[in-house]
């Protein structure tokens, strides 16, 4: 600690109380002194992070590497690949001499970066570990060597070392921050690296209890789930010329609710998904509401998140007050098609001439009105402004809908 200023070792030991007795372990005694560290964190001392940092990885390198002193990349590697908490796809693509060479890349010293709240949410989210017992089995340059390494592992040979030594020195100084995904799965067996998930619903039994089966699996490999449920018909929509009657989106709601939340993210923290519905949707009032305290769980939906598909035709007639026209989806297909396109006003004012047998007109503003409710009020109701997200984005594709991460 000679390079951190304001902090005293006799402090943390004072401060832990520590009481000696027969038989206490002198993990207990780290565990005591790391604890006092941080409870010494103040405004006045903000160095003390940097103590009960320390503390905590030295009590780290002790359980992983089992002394003082790091092994060898290539030893810890293949050992890891032996307990299976290593991918062995990667001595498929580098050799020994490299992964050697890897192994010089690596500065133990960066750990004494780490603040207190840095290296606890790396030992408790993203080094990989046994979640039952709680056995980490890395220390975070060997994480940050090995993500690197695996990322680059299908770089042509002749540069993908330096693009390797690049990426690893980034992240180790906390240059760039990675996503969950990537920080946590790269190098595992897992070989899923996606952030985000988008997954759209057509208006059929197959696409629907697959799309359910694509949020489990989804939210199991880490993701953060964006649904499009815009294509859904509306409630009362009749089915088989009538045999049955639409029950409409919620109930099928709850289904991506109950497949969202029955899964963890790898572990790591529990699923999440947001609802996509456009504005024009003739179930769009009942949706906006499901976050909200009132009602009962039969008619709300408060575990998912909701982003409302906005476009320049609904702010128009909102600012001229204005009324609009709320569609069902399987009466004016051509409507969804033509949604985050230049010819979706045009395709909107056709749809509001044609005689349908589910449609209902509403002011705009009123809409706009509960919508900013309830947003104010729950603070989980998001907007996409898809008329922007067309012009603006550098995707080739057309985007309908979006999560939460962009």
């Amino acid at each position: 600690v000679n390079d951190l200023s304001d902090v005293s070792l006799t402090d943390v030991e004072i401060n832990a109380k520590i009481n000696i007795h027969e038989g206490i372990t002198t993990k207990e005694i780290h565990n005591l002194l790391i604890e006092s560290a941080a409870n010494l964190i103040s405004v006045e001392k903000p160095n003390y992070q940097f103590v009960a940092g320390r503390l905590l990885n030295y009590q780290l390198r002790k359980d992983v590497w089992k002394g003082k002193h790091a092994p060898r990349l290539s030893e810890f590697l293949n050992q890891g690949i032996k307990n299976k908490i290593y991918d062995p796809i990667i001595l498929e693509n580098y050799s020994e001499d490299e992964i050697n060479k890897l192994g010089e890349f690596i500065d133990h010293e960066r750990d004494y970066n780490f603040t207190y709240a840095g290296i606890k949410q790396l030992c408790d989210k993203y080094l990989i570990k046994d979640r039952v017992t709680g056995k980490i089995y890395e220390t975070p340059q060997f994480a940050y060597i090995l993500i690197a390494a695996y990322a680059f592992a299908k770089y042509p040979a002749e540069t993908r070392l330096s693009y390797v030594r690049k990426f690893y020195d980034a992240i180790s100084k906390h240059k760039i921050n990675l996503p969950t995904p990537v920080m946590a799965g790269v190098r595992t067996s897992s070989r899923n690296y996606a952030s985000c998930c988008l997954i759209g619903v057509d208006d059929t039994k197959d696409s629907i209890t697959a799309s359910a089966t694509a949020v489990s699996m989804a939210t199991a490999n880490r993701c953060g789930i964006g649904i499009d449920v815009s294509k859904i018909r509306a409630v009362g929509s009749p089915i088989k010329n009538g045999e049955v009657v639409h029950t409409g989106l919620i109930p099928f709601l709850k289904i991506y609710e109950s497949s969202v939340k029955a899964w963890q993210q790898n572990g790591l923290r529990g699923g999440s998904a947001t609802c996509n519905i456009q504005w024009w949707h003739y179930e769009i009032e009942d949706v906006v509401v499901l976050k909200n305290n009132a009602g009962t769980d039969d008619n709300r939906v408060r575990k998912l998140d909701y982003t409302v598909g906005m476009s320049k035709l609904f702010y128009d007639r909102v600012l001229k007050d204005e009324d609009i026209i709320l569609f069902n989806n399987a009466e004016v297909p051509e409507l969804y098609e033509a949604w985050g396109t230049k010819d979706f006003d045009k395709v909107y004012k056709e749809c509001e001439s044609k005689k349908l047998k589910i449609k209902k007109k509403i002011s705009a503003r009123k809409l706009f009105s509960l919508i900013v409710k309830e947003r104010v009020e729950t603070g989980r109701i998001y907007i996409l402004n898809v008329d922007h997200a067309n012009e603006h984005g550098a995707w080739s594709d057309k985007v309908t809908m979006s999560n939460l991460c962009t």
